[in-house]
């Protein structure tokens, strides 16, 4: 007799904090339905917006999930995750065997769900549409993390880069949050645009500098510890760097946006992208908006995802999977915290948090057979 397959499923069916509201359910998986695919999500990184849907700081648009656990169980939430890199295992007798875009689904195929936002991925298994899967055909000098960094991190890093003001060689952006996943990458494609970063860390607790040295691999220009951001000698950098700053990156809000506002010269534009110092406010003093014409926005990718097709989705998706096959950009080190090789609910649980609240960027990995 043949074995049932067991998924996990990580839910949520009220806000708060993730340790407090998180579930994690066991469920067996039926053999797929005719019209769909089965997909077995193989890698899926924490993000900052992940964790503060949870917290119910971000809209939320999933569907809420009906779920029977292993032992019989009723339960009734929202899959956790906004982003996941699956595997085809299973195709539905019915299902017309194509993507959105007409290409060939078969068995073993890597993928990525279309529907940003509204499919959640920290789960063993998720049944898509055929047209709700997005075919990754050329998997040459690509992994799992590559592909991982590109949907969320790399494609804000690029859009923002590209879509916001038009920049020249030489013109400068300063960011704060500069070693997160999207920071790393702003460095990067701005060093490969002809542009040049003002970047802004934190200092180190144990006063390091591998944080800097790590940056400065990567291509930053000038780094800037938090602390010293309104400093003399900040603002005496700023105004004598050979080429104008254009634009901003905030991803922290709070003082430390405020601060960063406060340094910018005359007509520079301010993009608030996130917030995560866990303040959803920015006080940006109204002279600057007057005097020196700052002008403030912010950037949300759904909205971009939304706005445009799925061709100009896979512009931006390519690019990155070229510069990140020829190794002319890197994604950020996300630890892998494996969720495949745990026996009991407790430990798959206590592994979840482990990752969640690590200090570095993390990834949940579902499967052995990367």
């Amino acid at each position: 007799m043949e074995s049932k397959r067991v998924g996990k499923y990580i839910v949520f069916s009220k806000r708060g904090e993730p340790k407090q509201v998180l579930e994690t359910h066991d469920v067996e998986i039926k053999p797929v339905s005719p019209k769909k695919v089965m997909v077995e999500i193989m890698y899926a990184p924490i993000n900052p917006s992940d964790l503060l849907q949870i917290k119910g700081e971000y809209p939320n648009f999933k569907k809420r999930a009906q779920l029977t656990t292993t032992s019989a169980k009723s339960v009734e939430g929202h899959v956790a995750g906004h982003e996941g890199v699956g595997r085809i295992v299973e195709i539905g007798s019915e299902a017309n065997a194509k993507d959105k875009l007409g290409e060939k689904i078969e068995v073993g195929d890597w993928i990525l769900p279309r529907s940003m936002g509204t499919v959640g991925t920290w789960a063993t298994h998720i049944e898509l549409s055929p047209s709700d899967v997005i075919v990754i055909k050329n998997k040459k000098g690509l992994t799992p993390a590559k592909v991982g960094s590109v949907v969320v991190n790399g494609a804000t890093a690029y859009l923002m880069l590209d879509s916001i003001v038009k920049l020249n060689p030489g013109d400068y952006i300063i960011q704060n949050g500069a070693n997160s996943g999207v920071g790393q990458l702003v460095i990067q494609l701005a060093k490969l645009w002809g542009f040049r970063t003002i970047n802004i860390i934190r200092e180190h607790k144990n006063g390091n500098n591998e944080t800097e040295v790590y940056l400065k691999k990567l291509g930053a220009d000038i780094i800037i510890k938090e602390h010293e951001l309104e400093s003399a000698e900040t603002k005496k950098i700023i105004k004598n760097l050979p080429g104008p700053l254009r634009l901003a990156f905030d991803c922290v809000s709070g003082p430390a946006a405020a601060s960063l506002a406060r340094i910018l010269p005359n007509r520079c534009v301010f993009v608030n992208y996130g917030m995560m110092s866990g303040v959803n406010s920015i006080a940006v003093d109204v002279p600057l908006l007057i005097f020196k014409d700052i002008k403030v926005c912010g950037f949300w990718l759904t909205h971009w995802y939304r706005e445009n097709s799925l061709e100009d989705w896979l512009k931006v998706w390519n690019h990155l999977f070229d510069l990140l096959r020829e190794d002319r950009i890197v994604a950020q080190l996300a630890e892998p915290f494996n969720m495949f090789d745990l026996e009991s609910k407790s430990s798959f649980q206590s592994r979840l948090l482990d990752a969640i609240y690590s200090p570095k960027k993390a990834a949940l990995v579902f499967t052995s057979k990367l």
